[in-house]
């Protein structure tokens, strides 16, 4: 009765599993405006919180059944001492469902088993011999090394150098973007695919008072440059932005509006493959396919003695240096290399190393968004998501429900030998009684 319980409360949490399902597709469809999407997300949340209410108050005779807490359970079935049937009941809560990651091999050592915890937290992976598997998504920055000698599921991926784009610095082998485009060449055979994004975000003043990181100016009400010069941003190579002021015109009117550097940069994202947005007062540039984003900037004023000073104070970030009698600053131009997402709506077993992979060691993480109680599908992205944890969700009630079908079927058989057995003394014990002794 108690498993019947158990097994009826997840039915219901299945239906409510397909009905989230079917709402993710709905919000995938790009059919749908932003106020769709916001109407569907209400539905889900309250089935996410009707799927909370059913597992922590399932129950049979006040025990909890769903809740987590259902664990190694002994039932005394035999007439002697330790002939029992252990039975677990796993946790059907939103936080606890959808994230799972399996670990094996002494590459997850770092891992420890986790069920629904990584929305709340991330997992370094060491590096070393060995394999791994995760069910949802595994991160990771790329790292200066090309992919080589992997397996993804036992199949051998190509070198990531070959999947680079001649002739392009910033989409070399090394580059998510020829590592992603080598882990999708095998997605047929393994079942995984990979997704290249280069993020970088600069500075904490931004509006008017100049873009910090790019372009640090300060000096005293009423400054004024006592030589004219130039400032100039390159983002891969090209010139996005530049500037240039005369002798004696105010250090505040050099001072640079964030809006005006988004634009440049947006206006030249077709040579460069990237693209700018403001946010909070930081700038965040983006190249969706993976490739590498350089910055390089640099000041220069004519010839005045003075000028090094300037360049130490007014522009704060740039160390002065004199070549003659003209003073100039350019930095050797800051690489940024973007990050890969292997996903997959089952496990992934990779062999090698995060070296042969082409990862940043310190920099990998598993399944950052895969818990139930995470999902929102009022974005395309976050329906995409929503429907692999709903999917892994389903797995782990489905294996719970196939777990508690069979112990039935294990009691009703041990009732059953039991019924016999006890059949069989009973008769014996008749026929030692009719024993004419």
């Amino acid at each position: 009765s108690l498993a019947q319980t158990a097994e009826g409360a997840m039915s219901t949490a299945t239906d409510i599993l397909q009905r989230i399902r079917e709402l993710a597709v709905q919000s995938a469809n790009s059919t749908n405006s932003k106020s769709d999407r916001d109407a569907l997300q209400k539905e889900v949340s309250q089935l996410l919180n009707e799927l909370d209410r059913i597992a922590t108050t399932t129950e049979f005779n006040g025990l909890k059944l769903l809740d987590g807490t259902f664990t190694s359970q002994q039932f005394q079935v035999g007439a002697n001492a330790n002939q029992t049937i252990s039975v677990s009941v796993s946790n059907m809560r939103t936080s606890a469902l959808g994230a799972v990651v399996n670990t094996s091999g002494t590459n997850a050592t770092s891992f420890s088993a986790v069920n629904g915890t990584l929305s709340n937290a991330t997992r370094t992976m060491s590096d070393g011999a060995g394999g791994y598997a995760a069910s949802r998504t595994l991160t990771g920055a790329v790292s200066s090394n090309a992919i080589s000698d992997i397996k993804i599921n036992n199949v051998s991926i190509d070198n990531s150098s070959a999947y680079a784009v001649s002739g392009d610095t910033y989409r070399s082998g090394s580059s998510a973007y020829a590592k992603a485009a080598a882990i999708n060449a095998a997605t047929g055979k393994t079942g995984v695919t990979a997704k290249a994004e280069t993020k970088v975000t600069f500075g904490d003043n931004g509006g008017s008072a100049g873009v910090d990181d790019f372009l640090t100016i300060s000096a005293a009400t009423g400054a004024k440059f006592d030589a004219a010069g130039s400032y100039s941003l390159k983002i891969n190579g090209e010139t996005v932005f530049s500037y240039s002021f005369t002798n004696g015109s105010l250090v505040a009117d050099a001072q640079v509006k964030l809006s005006t550097v988004v634009d440049k940069i947006n206006e030249n994202s077709s040579k460069t493959g990237v693209t700018a947005t403001a946010e909070n007062g930081q700038l965040i540039l983006t190249a969706a396919d993976g490739r590498d984003i350089q910055v390089q900037e640099s000041v220069s004023f004519d010839t005045d003695s003075s000028s090094a000073e300037v360049l130490s104070t007014v522009f704060a970030k740039y160390t002065a240096s004199t070549a003659g009698s003209a003073v100039s600053a350019t930095d050797s131009g800051e690489t940024f290399r973007g990050t890969i997402t292997l996903q997959s709506s089952s496990a992934v077993e990779l062999s090698g190393t995060l070296t042969d992979l082409g990862f940043a060691t310190s920099q990998t993480a598993l399944g950052t968004t895969g818990s139930l109680e995470t999902l929102d599908i009022s974005t395309v992205d976050g329906a995409n998501d929503a429907i692999l944890a709903v999917d892994a969700a389903l797995d782990t009630i489905n294996s719970s429900r196939a777990s508690l079908g069979a112990i039935q079927n294990r009691v009703e058989h041990t009732i059953t030998n039991l019924q016999t057995t006890s059949e069989n003394l009973s008769a014996a014990r008749s026929r030692i009684r009719d024993a004419d002794f």
